[in-house]
């Protein structure tokens, strides 16, 4: 009579996908949030340099500029990550590499980032690069339609 009050079973809905990311997918993010500790790591040094130096030489304005322009890099690094919609793991897997090592180096140094102003950022902090020569041929071969 009340069959209208009975708690109807729902059907379980299929699964078309699951949010389990692949190895390239990991690896590309892992990649991008590098960068970004990179890119990071360089803002907060120009800006605590800018702080600390309100009357700055040619040759301190000069250095921030030199930074700025590494910072800019690291941005169309990032950018570029993927080459035409396709995520390539090994170059991520490089950028980790390369990258990580350098964001850890930069969390033992002694002090803040402030700290790390007033001392001076090693050198290396801005001209480590990942070398990506063996992967412009892969591409520069694959928009030519030959590998």
């Amino acid at each position: 009579m009340f069959g209208f009050l009975k708690r109807k079973e729902k059907e379980p809905k299929p699964r078309s996908s699951y949010a389990i990311q692949s190895d390239e997918n990991i690896a590309y993010e892992i990649a991008k949030d590098y960068i970004i500790d990179i890119r990071g790591i360089l803002s907060r040094y120009t800006y605590w340099l800018k702080q600390i130096g309100k009357d700055q030489s040619e040759a301190e304005k000069a250095h921030i500029a030199w930074v700025d322009a590494r910072h800019g890099e690291l941005t169309e690094e990032m950018q570029n990550l993927r080459h035409e919609g396709i995520i390539n793991e090994t170059k991520n897997n490089k950028i980790i590499d390369v990258y990580g090592k350098l964001g850890n180096e930069y969390h033992e140094l002694p002090g803040d980032d402030r700290d790390v102003a007033i001392a001076g950022l090693p050198e290396k902090f801005v001209t480590t690069k990942v070398d990506y020569s063996e992967f412009e041929t892969l591409e520069k071969g694959a928009e030519h339609g030959s590998l």
